[in-house]
């Protein structure tokens, strides 16, 4: 929803909606809140998209991009919002390999913060499913999603790897795992 708006230079999703009429058949979207500015700052659009707007749903995480902002008042706001009748899951977070190259947070501090989240998404929303956001060695992720119960939904967006092995390993050891493909596993075909 924020990409959308700001791309479409206005300030609220109603104003969007008023610019962007949806098909009779639209009943509903989710948005994925995951950067500090989207779930602490007063000139963020979440309150009135929480409080107005009761066919947008939500998931709610820190990217591994900011990790680096980590903090109590993140983890708490956090955990109030997973408790909201409208969050469908926790996340967007993870690990980006490539995001300290691009002035994201360093590695340590995104493995700090992704098994923060996966454990305060066990104990808060266990029924929920968690999106996360990987970009490096998959059989790192498979030892980072070892204290994961093996029945958790998990929706691995934007999946790049392009190890196979790897993969299916995933596959075989979360049968509640999801991906989001995306062009990057074309990449050298």
């Amino acid at each position: 929803i924020y990409y959308m708006c700001e791309a479409s230079r206005v300030a609220t999703w109603a104003e969007f909606l008023l610019m962007n009429p949806m098909p009779a058949t639209y009943a509903g979207c989710i948005t994925t809140l995951c950067d500090p500015t989207a779930l602490l700052s007063s000139f963020s659009q979440l309150d009135n998209l929480l409080e107005c707007h009761p066919n947008v749903w939500f998931t709610f995480g820190l990217h591994p991009h900011n990790s680096r902002y980590w903090d109590a008042k993140i983890e708490s706001r956090l955990v109030e919002l997973c408790s909201h009748p409208r969050c469908v899951g926790w996340g967007e977070i993870g690990i980006d390999a490539t995001s300290e190259k691009k002035g994201g947070s360093a590695e340590d501090e995104q493995v700090l913060c992704f098994l923060r989240q996966l454990e305060l998404a066990a104990n808060f929303c266990a029924e929920k499913p968690i999106q996360i956001h990987f970009r490096g060695d998959a059989n790192a992720l498979f030892s980072l999603l070892d204290g994961v119960p093996r029945t958790q939904k998990l929706h691995l967006h934007s999946w790049g790897v392009t190890d196979v092995a790897a993969t299916k390993r995933l596959m075989d050891a979360f049968p509640n795992l999801y991906f989001g493909w995306t062009g990057v596993v074309t990449k050298g075909t």
